[in-house]
């Protein structure tokens, strides 16, 4: 592959995938040789960012069906060791917004 060849391909030639039609699918664990793009419908990523007060994570490229928004999201919200000491680490909230088709959003009440 040359970097543009997915890993899986849905025939959406009838039309395409949408939410609520779709149950019980779950594709991991696929081999990923250098030049494809991986395809699963499910995926993580990770973000490092300093003084911010927002994360946004778009799945668009990664998400097998394009068609079908997220349902279901898992975060963990790590804090660098040297920012501030415990006291400021106690004062951080910290939520997922509702995804945005596949964008999903972390925010924080402060910069971290």
């Amino acid at each position: 592959g040359n970097g543009t060849v997915n890993t899986i391909v849905l025939d959406e030639a009838d039309g395409s995938f949408k939410s609520g039609g779709i149950r019980n699918v779950f594709i991991r664990d696929t081999l990923i040789n250098s030049g494809y793009n991986e395809k699963s419908t499910r995926v993580s990523k990770k973000l490092k960012q300093t003084m911010a007060t927002e994360w946004t994570f778009d799945f668009t490229n990664e998400l097998l069906f394009s068609g079908v928004n997220i349902e279901w999201v898992d975060y963990t919200f790590q804090f660098d060791v040297d920012q501030g000491g415990k006291n400021y680490k106690d004062q951080i909230v910290h939520w997922v917004n509702v995804p945005n088709g596949q964008t999903v959003t972390v925010e924080t009440n402060q910069a971290t």
